[in-house]
Parts: C-alpha cells; sequence; structure tokens
C-alpha cells in the first residue's frame, strides 16, 4: 500500500498547496502508530512539523484531513477517491506496507479456501494500481456520479 500526502481542497486554499512542508499544520500518529513507513517519514523530513493531533487511526485522520484541521499522509486507495482530498505533492509516495493473505497449510487445498484465496487474490489485483497511487485522482466528477448513482 502506498500513501501519499493529502490536505481537504478548502485547506489547501487557504493555506497554499505550495507551502513548505514545515509551514503547513500536520495530523500525525501516535506512539501506537509511530513505526509506520509514514510516521518515520515525517520524523526524518519534517522534523519541525507544527503537528495539532495525533491520531491512533488512520480511518479518523481521514476524516479529520477531509475536515480541513490540516495534511496528512492517507492511503491513496481511499483518499484518491475522496472528491473533497487533494494530494499536497503528486510526487511524494511513501510505501506503507504489505498486504498478505495467509492460511494454515493443512486447510490450504480444501475448495472453498482455494476459491476464496482464487477471490482474493483477483480482488487484490484489480485494485493494485488504486492502493498503490497510480490512479488518476477522481475531483469533482465523484460527487456527481454519487449523485446520479442514488438517482437511478
Amino acid at each position: 500500500m502506498v500513501f501519499a500526502l493529502y490536505g481537504s481542497t478548502d485547506y489547501l486554499s487557504a493555506r497554499g498547496k505550495a507551502a513548505a512542508l514545515d509551514q503547513h499544520l500536520w495530523l500525525g500518529w501516535d506512539e501506537s502508530l509511530a513505526e509506520l513507513d509514514v510516521a518515520r517519514w515525517m520524523r526524518e523530513n519534517v522534523p519541525n512539523a507544527h503537528i495539532i493531533a495525533r491520531f491512533d487511526s488512520v480511518l479518523i485522520a481521514y476524516h479529520a484531513a477531509r475536515e480541513g484541521f490540516g495534511i496528512c499522509f492517507l492511503p491513496c486507495a481511499l483518499a484518491d477517491r475522496d472528491a473533497t482530498l487533494r494530494r499536497v505533492d503528486s510526487e511524494l509516495l511513501v510505501p506503507c506496507g504489505s498486504m498478505w493473505l495467509l492460511t494454515h497449510p493443512d486447510l490450504r487445498r480444501t475448495a472453498r479456501v482455494r476459491r476464496f484465496i482464487e477471490f482474493m487474490g483477483e480482488a487484490m489485483a484489480a485494485t493494485r494500481d488504486a492502493r498503490e497511487g497510480r490512479l488518476p485522482v477522481v475531483g469533482a466528477g465523484l460527487a456527481r456520479s454519487r449523485a446520479l448513482a442514488r438517482a437511478r
């Protein structure tokens, strides 16, 4: 999975997308997530970051960023699909962990487990570009397409 740095469109309009990273308000991670690759990246590259809040949940940090509290590293698969968020720097991508599909050796050859593994493998392959930050950033078109889908 790949994370990128995001801020809400309102926050970035008010603060300026091109501002130096240490001039932004940051949403960071508490000690339970301190070993995430993005937390390490922050410590190494923006040691003087003005962190206004720390979170133990990526989902809560995502909602705080959506509300315009500051900038935050978020999974591309989540944030690129959100019309209220924009990448601060489209080139800044930080790999953050891997996904594994494991099973007990005694069960991996059973039909239902085998089928589940195949299904999950196909699903993970189909979403790989989103997880690795290679999809076009969705923008306002997503909100419109959701509204059209609800109207149907």
